[in-house]
């Protein structure tokens, strides 16, 4: 019989101890989903890396895919929190668009793990999961084209265009980073600020 969400046990509620392992999962999933390819990550992997159970896992998801699923919006989340909090609100310039870039890029040189499941763990993994990371890297982009408003273009849909052209390039830069780690991080970012420079805010002539 399950425990009542109010009762406690060790001085925890049932939610709060369902949090907890919750939390646990996202962890192991980041660790493991952020270093490893995904078809090499078991559910006894995770289960191990966790501390948990297998019982655990299943009551919070369905399968491997759907903890990998959870691990990369909380990545994504983080990103956007992040560049929200250095970029400020519109109208864009070039300082503030230099912090949200930083900001971008200082994400993942925080750790590692994040870049390796948003730009690699979660590709090819099924059709499900990839029509999520589009929609989801196309909303990114909207957002970013209307947060830089006539810079990025005269109207909505040539701002989204610019938006993911740009973000496209960044994302290339960072699968190449993780795969052959034969830069620092430091040289990208120096390059995506170049990008951004370069598109959205020319110097004039």
């Amino acid at each position: 019989m399950r425990d009542a969400p109010g009762r406690r046990y060790a001085g925890r509620t049932a939610t709060e101890r369902a949090t907890d392992r919750r939390r646990a999962f996202l962890d192991a999933g980041l660790e493991l989903f952020g270093t490893r390819a995904y078809d090499e990550v078991s559910v006894a992997d995770l289960v191990a890396e966790s501390g948990q159970t297998r019982r655990s896992f299943y009551e919070l998801f369905d399968d491997r895919e759907g903890l990998l699923l959870a691990v990369h919006d909380e990545v994504v989340a983080g990103q956007v929190r992040a560049i929200v909090e250095a970029a400020g609100d519109p109208p864009a310039s070039l300082r503030a668009a230099d912090r949200a870039t930083r900001a971008f890029v200082d994400y993942y040189a925080q750790d590692s793990r994040r870049a390796h499941v948003q730009y690699v763990a979660v590709v090819g993994v099924s059709r499900a999961m990839e029509e999520h990371r589009r929609r989801m890297f196309r909303t990114i982009a909207a957002r970013l084209g209307e947060w830089l408003g006539p810079a990025a273009g005269d109207d909505g849909p040539a701002r989204r265009r610019s938006a993911l052209a740009f973000s496209g390039a960044v994302s290339e830069l960072l699968m190449d980073w993780l795969w052959a780690q034969d830069e620092p991080l430091e040289a990208i970012r120096d390059e995506v600020l170049a990008l951004l420079r370069a598109r959205f805010f020319p110097a004039p002539a």
